[in-house]
């Protein structure tokens, strides 16, 4: 087993900032990088990586913007709907009359963050891939493979995206973006020994060769729950969310912090676990094999898309408690940036809750199951009262000790049952 370690970075533009933060992560931890390779933005931010710059990496982050990058008009004070629109106009029309949109601005903005002889020196190996448009040949190249004085030429063709960048001449070969061959390229990683792949996927267009990461060693893969933003439009708001997010994501990974869509101290799963631990034979809809209708497997495969895009491949106590409460969490659009202890967590989920709560309908200080679904019915549309109303239910099947299953109309509502149990557990309804 090889003790080299090799950082991987998938492309997808403006969402690299997201691998700033996961190397920021790295370098807290104290994890040495033998091996760093990119594709598209993963090749710019790889050959900072090699520089072993992240002050100088972490300043290019801060001053871009879409007109530093393309030649597309736009200011950096419009709203980021304004910003969308005007960028991709701007890729058609260049499309139509140019064949493309022109990179020179990306070119003299790296000029000044890329110091070609200190990745060419540096210890880390560095390699990045880009495509020959003419007969679609891959190129996967290493440090030594590329000419000197070249290098930010070779990244720039990694990262040209066609048709909405031109393609990239060198030496009067035209070059694609590296991700229509190879947009998370482990396979280079591992050619050059890393048998510990720290693979950053950003999830963007582009082919992912996942058949490359079981042959690691060791593999950490590391991706955002959350959705990282459009990919040719650097927004500096969207820019410093993702950098955060790959932050703790980054250290989550490596076990500093618990939770995938949001960020926990240590010991919540287990105390989530204990909390909730006289609630989750409620769940036994859960278990594979249960249940022979229709509904049931529909409910069924929508759980298991949920655990899995959680990060829970194997439920168990603890991965199903983090899940129920993260459900309920985003449901109530608590700050995916904030570390949160037990405590602070359950403070805000509270207050979320209570601003979203309607009355509920009593008589002689009892509950009414059958308007709870009728409110359920008339409140469909809405995300928090669906949960609310899940975590009513469920409250009433467990104070009055009843064996049935919760309602069929679970079954198309897997996140409202998720964050009831967790909504009921807390006795936040």
């Amino acid at each position: 087993m090889s003790d080299k370690t090799g950082l991987v970075l998938g492309g997808g533009g403006s969402r690299g900032s997201y691998e700033l933060g996961v190397w920021k992560a790295l370098i807290e931890l104290g994890i040495e990088i033998h091996v760093v390779t990119g594709t598209s933005i993963g090749a710019v931010n790889g050959g900072l990586v090699a520089q072993g710059d992240y002050q100088k990496a972490a300043a290019l982050w801060e001053q871009i913007e879409t007109a530093r990058v393309i030649n597309v008009p736009v200011k950096e004070e419009y709203s980021l709907k304004q910003k969308v629109w005007q960028t991709y106009q701007t890729f058609a029309v260049n499309f139509v009359k140019n064949g493309g949109t022109d990179t020179k601005p990306l070119k003299e903005t790296l000029g000044g963050f890329i110091d070609e002889e200190k990745v060419r020196s540096s210890a880390i190996d560095y390699g990045l891939v880009t495509v020959e448009m003419e007969g679609s040949v891959p190129r996967e190249l290493f440090r030594e493979d590329i000419p000197r004085g070249e290098l930010i030429d070779y990244m720039i063709a990694s990262a040209s995206i066609y048709p909405a960048f031109k393609p990239h001449k060198i030496g009067g070969v035209r070059y694609l973006d590296g991700a229509y061959y190879d947009n998370l390229p482990v396979k280079m990683a591992l050619e050059k020994g890393a048998g510990h792949i720290i693979a950053v996927d950003l999830e963007a267009f582009g082919v992912v060769k996942k058949e490359m990461m079981m042959l690691a060693d060791r593999l950490t893969y590391i991706r955002s729950y959350w959705n990282l933003g459009p990919t040719l439009v650097f927004d500096q708001a969207v820019i410093r969310r993702n950098t955060r997010l790959g932050y703790l994501d980054g250290l989550k990974a490596f076990g500093v912090y618990e939770g995938c869509a949001f960020t926990f101290t240590p010991g919540f799963g287990r105390w989530e676990a204990k909390r909730l631990r006289r609630y989750l034979p409620l769940t036994g809809l859960l278990e594979k094999g249960s249940g022979g209708f229709v509904l049931d497997q529909l409910f069924l495969k929508q759980m298991d898309k949920i655990f899995q895009e959680h990060g829970v491949r194997e439920p168990d106590e603890m991965g199903t408690a983090l899940v129920c409460a993260e459900t309920a969490g985003e449901i109530f659009g608590l700050d995916s940036e904030t570390i949160y202890s037990c405590e602070e967590w359950q403070s805000c989920l509270r207050k979320r809750v209570e601003e979203s709560m309607k009355p509920e309908k009593e008589e002689n200080g009892k509950t009414d199951f059958t308007d709870i679904l009728y409110e359920s019915a008339k409140t469909l549309a809405g995300r928090r009262s669906r949960a609310v109303l899940a975590g009513r239910i469920i409250g009433d099947l467990i104070r009055n000790q009843k064996e049935q299953v919760p309602p069929a109309g679970f079954a198309i509502l897997p996140e409202a049952f998720l964050a009831g149990v967790y909504l009921t557990a807390s006795e936040l309804v």
